[in-house]
């Protein structure tokens, strides 16, 4: 009896350590799996940081060969386009497409139109023919990388801006310009719109609709929109990497890409239209910039309005009429007060919302 209780004892002795050897085994492989994970959400997390980066900066156009022939007199004429231009900016090298658009009379000024992020100067007929008939000279511009423009990359206002300081250049010297300047742009657009009154002293007045106030206030919106959950769930703390390696790939300074900051350098009067339900651009950033500049900008507000509520129907109409009377105010006269934001919303009403630009 003594003899088995003592065997026993042993064989129990025998079986800690073997157990605690299995437990130390199943912790180790614990351990080796948990840092597996981790090092393989660090790779996805790269992985989609870089893809998201090019995402930033990739425009329609981007790797791309663009056809450079001229459109056909024709058909430009049938949607009310006078004449095409093509002028080359850079560098880095660019070829810009652009439309123009006269008055029935003389011009009271010549106004560049700015289209949106991935859109192209066709979304500009509407608020071109509008001014045309106002009595401006319209000119529609495809930005680099867009419509029929070539360039690689998209720069939120850096490149863009000195663009079209060489286009004006280009334009003066053709005899197209005539009268003040003013540009009209839309989302992106608008922003480097803003951008460029700072940059060009030429540049006497803005109509910004819906523009974004840097590219760090926009680009988390735009991952949050455009990315699917689980990449968002990747990349929502890693943006500001994503926006400064888009910085690297485009060949610019992602903190420079600022309307905030160029509000307040420009002495340009600048409108501001934004809609309060805007899910790509948040109206909190023309509230932002209209705060930092108040003296010399003024703020629509449309209720119910998301982005590009201003492209069709009573909204685009009523746009172009502020625009119109904006920019003969800072053209012919002082500036004198212009219709409230309360009336601008009983004239739009529900506007049709498009989401994308």
């Amino acid at each position: 009896m003594v003899e088995s209780k003592a065997a026993t004892d042993a064989e129990s002795g025998a079986q800690k350590p073997a157990r605690r050897t299995v437990r130390q085994l199943v912790f180790r492989w614990l351990r080796y799996a948990m840092v597996l994970f981790l090092v393989a959400i660090a790779a996805t997390a790269y992985a989609a940081t870089r893809e998201f980066a090019r995402e930033i900066v990739s425009g329609p156009n981007t790797g791309k060969t663009v056809s450079l022939s001229e459109e056909p007199v024709a058909e430009l004429a049938s949607i009310g386009v006078d004449r095409e231009l093509r002028i080359d900016v850079g560098p880095p090298t660019a070829s810009l497409s652009v439309w123009i658009m006269e008055p029935t009379r003389r011009p009271i000024g010549t106004i560049l139109f700015l289209h949106g992020h991935n859109a192209n100067k066709w979304s500009m007929l509407g608020p071109g023919k509008a001014l045309a008939a106002a009595g401006f000279r319209s000119v529609l511009v495809d930005l680099r990388a867009h419509g029929r423009s070539t360039g690689q990359y998209l720069t939120y206002g850096i490149l863009e801006s000195r663009d079209l300081t060489q286009l004006i250049d280009s334009l003066i010297a053709r005899g197209v310009i005539e009268g003040p300047i003013g540009v009209y742009g839309r989302s992106y657009g608008g922003a480097v719109a803003i951008e460029l009154s700072a940059a060009d002293p030429r540049v006497q007045a803005v109509v910004a609709i819906s523009a974004f106030s840097s590219v760090r206030d926009v680009i988390p919106q735009f991952g949050h929109n455009v990315l699917s959950p689980v990449s968002w769930f990747f990349l929502r703390a890693t943006i500001p990497a994503a926006i400064n390696r888009a910085g690297r790939v485009g060949g610019f300074d992602p903190d420079q890409a600022s309307p905030l900051r160029a509000i307040v350098k420009t002495k340009a009067p600048i409108l501001l239209i934004h809609g309060r339900a805007d899910t790509w651009v948040p109206c909190g950033q023309s509230e932002k910039m209209h705060a930092a500049a108040p003296d010399h900008t003024r703020l629509i507000l449309v209720d119910g309005a998301n982005h590009g509520f201003d492209r069709k129907g009573d909204a685009a109409k009523t746009v172009t009429d502020e625009a119109a009377e904006w920019f003969k105010a800072a053209f012919e006269r002082p500036m004198s007060p212009l219709v409230s934001p309360e009336r601008v919303t009983q004239l739009v009403g529900s506007p049709s919302v498009a989401r994308h630009n």
